[in-house]
């Protein structure tokens, strides 16, 4: 047996609140971006369930039977104080 001293491994610290809002609003930005700036039609089915997921696990839901258009149903979020809504070009009631 070896008499040399073993160093334990550092635990890896824990992510602050302020990265993690941050690594969140840089993920929803990328979906946000990938929506925007993909054609419907070449939109990969991969990416929009990540989207479905990414909104889901954020408890973000919507009843089809009272689908309204984006921005208002944005405007109506941004009351409710959900954390990391993103901000869109031309609405700046979220800004």
């Amino acid at each position: 047996m070896s008499n040399q001293t073993t160093e334990k491994a550092e635990a890896p610290k824990k992510a602050t609140r302020e990265q993690l809002e941050d690594l969140h609003r840089v993920l929803c930005k990328a979906l946000m971006d990938y929506l925007l700036d993909t054609p419907a039609d070449k939109r990969r089915a991969s990416m929009i369930a990540e989207i479905r997921a990414f909104l889901r696990d954020n408890n973000v839901t919507k009843s089809l039977g009272a689908a309204k258009d984006v921005a208002k149903s944005l405007d109506e979020l941004s009351g409710l104080g959900v954390p990391f809504l993103p901000t869109f070009p031309g609405n700046d009631s979220l800004n």
